[in-house]
């Protein structure tokens, strides 16, 4: 399979399937005993990938790739996105149960085996497992708290200055902020890019207003800088 130097262009659920299929004898074949299994993440996982999707794997291995070596791999194929991860079991744990940096949307990803199902529902047993305490959470969203503050006194600033065209790339900057602190906060990771404002409104704990600030986001009433 090559990469082909073509633009966006839709595929369907089975043409990421076939693709796949494509794949997993170059894994085997590049990795051999290291390699335990490989799973679909995202929306192909979701059964909810649409004409532009991107395709996202997680490829399993033994032990880790050594210091230097790609751990991810990214090619545009006939037009569609093809984003790999070569991780190790407890790799992939830590990194959907830790409350870390990326755990806001990391946390929500779900496993659909393509390669060594077994071994993919064993994983994903186990995750159900990893608990935090709430403490935890709390440290990572007060992490967040200096970015939060830069990025809404970039809105002001740029409210008091009048700049009407800079400001739905400052507010959408700073409410990504917002909804990532409180995604942590609440301790309920959003499903996916497109879901994070709808996900938001039902965050049972978040600042007063904040359902006003999200609707003059959607529908464009920032350009009224008053």
């Amino acid at each position: 399979m090559t990469a082909a130097p073509r633009g966006l262009q839709p595929h369907t659920h089975a043409q990421r399937q076939a693709v796949i299929q494509q794949l997993i004898p170059l894994w085997q074949e590049k990795f051999g005993d290291n390699l335990l299994a490989v799973a679909a993440t995202s929306s192909y996982a979701r059964g909810t990938d649409v004409s532009y999707s991107d395709l996202e794997l997680d490829v399993f291995l033994k032990e880790a790739l050594p210091e230097g070596e790609d751990h991810c791999l990214q090619r545009v194929v006939d037009g569609m996105l093809i984003e790999v991860i070569y991780l190790t079991p407890q790799e992939y744990l830590r990194s959907v149960t830790e409350p870390g940096r990326d755990w806001f949307v990391a946390a929500s990803d779900i496993l659909v085996g393509v390669y060594n199902p077994g071994f993919v529902d064993d994983l994903a047993r186990q995750r159900q497992e990893v608990k935090y305490p709430a403490e935890a959470y709390l440290h990572q969203a007060a992490q967040y708290r200096y970015e939060l503050q830069e990025g809404f006194g970039k809105v002001l600033n740029a409210v008091e200055q009048n700049n009407v065209e800079g400001i739905s790339l400052l507010l959408g900057d700073a409410v990504l902020f917002l909804l990532r602190t409180l995604a942590t906060l609440n301790q309920q990771p959003f499903t996916t890019f497109a879901r994070f404002i709808s996900e938001a409104r039902l965050l049972p704990v978040k600042p007063e207003g904040m359902d006003e600030l999200l609707d003059i986001l959607v529908d464009g009433s920032y350009q009224d800088l008053p």
